[in-house]
């Protein structure tokens, strides 16, 4: 089950990048990545990794695995494209809907994210990720933040 709450929200800018030992970025690391909570919380069931040039969004669903903690998260995200040496944010807007999301144990809910700025005719090929922040509450009732990491490809069609 989720609950929506309207709320004021502030962007929150998300830094760094995933490199394996030779210093490459890693898109195919797990992809959920967390702050201090561990994964077994959070499934991401992606609808679609590679998608074609002309794709407009990317649709995918956060599960909260967690046995008595909501997981809470508002409607921002970032939109980053990899350049061959780093991760660059190209997020569409800055404008987003004020809304949190809470998804209880055991729920779910679907995300879909604009990936195509309005009047851009298509998106250049490469490896993509978008990035959520959420909240879970510990067992001591402390909030911690997960960021959630989709990667996705966009191929020539």
């Amino acid at each position: 089950m989720i609950k929506i709450i309207v709320l004021l929200l502030l962007a929150t800018g998300v830094y760094g990048n995933d490199t394996d030992e030779g210093g490459e970025v890693n898109i195919e690391d797990d992809v959920v990545e967390d702050i201090d909570v561990d994964n077994e919380y959070i499934e991401v069931e992606l609808e679609e990794s590679v998608v074609g040039t002309d794709a407009e969004g990317i649709t995918f669903t956060v599960i909260n695995n967690h046995e008595s903690s909501n997981l809470q998260g508002g409607a921002p995200y970032t939109l980053e494209y990899y350049d061959g040496e780093q991760w660059e944010d190209i997020t569409p807007f800055d404008v987003f809907v004020m809304i949190a999301y809470i998804i209880e144990p055991g729920g779910s809910h679907e995300f879909t994210h604009i990936i195509r700025g309005e009047g851009e005719a298509s998106l250049a090929p490469g490896d993509y990720r978008i990035i959520k922040i959420f909240s879970i509450a510990d067992e001591n009732g402390e909030s911690e933040s997960v960021e959630v990491i989709v990667p996705f490809e966009v191929v020539t069609e």
